[in-house]
């Protein structure tokens, strides 16, 4: 098995930006889109709740599926898919299919949380694994500055649909990158069998503090 070390690394956090990106970037255009797509404010805004929705489902179903399936297939798949929603979601119609479309974008984009962070422990330990882990929020703070700003420098000179485009611009580059360059992490691939994922929600399902704790920061976060 091919091994991340330092010179992939920069694939990681290129990974590990990508979601953030897709939070931060569109939001300067929430006003064009509620007035494109006539629709009110709040409704707009119910694209955001939508996204955190799908985002969370990602990270509950996708890690578990890349211990059974691998990493790389799984983290091909995400940036995939993501790719193809985000060119759909500059084609929207209306709030509807555009709210829909936030949703499945984000389920694609959760592998850059939980899969991203798989890989960095597949592929570090000790002081390595703790200053890799410890780059990941200032990569996460960096990215939500620059997309903010590339946000509210589309909207001013293109339209919001021009988001979604740089998006996919983006999203296809890291593709073709990750198809060339990204080696597989997981060692344990064949060890799972596929029935183990159901035990595994099971379980999750029936952890009483952990559904406490995710739903206070849940809640933290809709307030922010």
């Amino acid at each position: 098995m091919k091994v991340i070390g330092r010179i992939q690394s920069p694939l990681l956090c290129c990974l590990v930006s990508l979601s953030v990106l897709s939070e931060t970037i569109y939001s300067p255009a929430l006003p064009e889109i509620t007035k494109s797509l006539n629709t009110e404010g709040g409704i707009a805004q119910m694209s955001s709740t939508a996204y955190f929705i799908g985002f969370a489902l990602g990270i509950f179903t996708l890690g578990r599926i890349s211990d059974i399936f691998g990493r790389r297939p799984v983290i091909l798949f995400g940036v995939l898919f993501y790719s193809i929603i985000s060119l759909l979601i500059s084609y929207s119609p209306n709030i509807e299919i555009f709210i829909t479309l936030r949703f499945f974008q984000a389920y694609g984009a959760s592998i850059s949380s939980v899969v991203a962070q798989a890989m960095i422990r597949d592929s570090y330990t000790g002081w390595e694994l703790s200053s890799m882990f410890a780059s990941v929020p200032i990569i996460m703070s960096a990215t939500a500055f620059i997309g903010t700003i590339l946000g509210g420098y589309i909207v001013e000179y293109y339209n919001w649909q021009y988001i979604f485009r740089f998006l996919v611009a983006v999203s296809g580059f890291y593709l073709i990158l990750y198809l060339f360059k990204l080696p597989e992490t997981n060692p344990y691939i064949g060890s799972h069998s596929k029935n183990s994922f159901f035990r595994v929600v099971k379980v999750v399902l029936q952890d009483k503090v952990l559904l406490c704790y995710a739903f206070i920061v849940g809640s933290v976060n809709g307030i922010v």
